[in-house]
């Protein structure tokens, strides 16, 4: 289908089978709904014009020659669970400029990424180094970036497939506002925050959320912060305003915190 520019994938699909989309040449835009969970061998190989590859949370499956040869895409973000990344998925992507992988991969396959000579920086939320096939950037330019969470930049310095990159360990600093309970959906690529400073109102959901999700966390400043009751902490809701639930930052790497003034 030379002439096909514009894909709306309906809510709920959960599969795009191999070579669906295949040398389409001038699809240039295509959504990626939540509910999808598998993309098939070559399923976008050849799709020249396609600029951006945004992956829903819930994709499970990406297989082998995804994206292969797709020359315009400049950035890719893969959100979510998935686990392992095809040989060849994104290889030959020669405007490719940015990749963000989730806190889940484990495994990236061989040649995933190979070619793709643009690239510039890769940042890699998973607290440990993924498993790297044969090749799989062979021929990413040297001083490609490569932003992996502070805490575990010695275990990616030893780490086969990692150790000869240019590795950085990330300090993300973040300052959020919000509203109680909602933490943990404004705040993105938790495994790289090191610093954050919350204000407004937050509940026993919100720190729940942080203790379970950011394992990199080295400062935490909730001064301006006003506990309220609602939410949940330990499989318990939290009834009491004002307070903080017991054990609430026990067991975390935090070297310093600022708590709020009413506890």
């Amino acid at each position: 289908m030379p002439a096909l520019t514009t894909v709306v994938l309906p809510k709920g699909i959960k599969n795009i089978e191999m070579s669906c989309f295949n040398s389409c040449t001038n699809l240039k835009e295509i959504n990626f709904p939540q509910s999808l969970e598998v993309i098939g061998w070559s399923a976008f190989q050849g799709c020249v014009a396609l600029k951006e590859v945004q992956l829903g949370t819930a994709l499970k499956e990406l297989r082998g020659y995804a994206f292969n040869a797709c020359s315009s895409i400049e950035e890719v973000v893969i959100d979510g669970s998935l686990a392992n990344i095809g040989e060849h998925a994104f290889s030959s992507c020669s405007a490719l400029q940015r990749l963000e992988l989730n806190g889940n991969i484990k495994e990236i396959r061989k040649f995933a990424f190979k070619d793709d000579s643009a690239l510039s920086e890769i940042r890699v939320n998973a607290l440990k180094a993924p498993k790297v096939g044969a090749s799989a950037f062979y021929h990413v330019k040297e001083n490609c970036l490569v932003i992996v969470p502070r805490s575990s930049l010695a275990k990616y310095q030893k780490a086969y497939g990692w150790k000869s990159l240019k590795l950085q360990g990330s300090q993300l600093n973040y300052t959020l506002v919000g509203n109680a309970g909602d933490l943990a959906q404004r705040l993105v690529a938790c495994n790289l925050v090191d610093s954050l400073t919350l204000k407004g109102v937050m509940n026993a959901s919100d720190l729940e959320y942080i203790k379970k999700s950011l394992k990199a966390l080295s400062y935490l400043n909730l001064k301006e912060v006003q506990m309220v009751a609602g939410g949940t902490f330990n499989d318990k809701e939290w009834k009491l305003d004002d307070r903080m639930p017991f054990q609430a930052l026990s067991g975390m790497s935090i070297s310093s915190a600022v708590l709020p003034d009413a506890l």
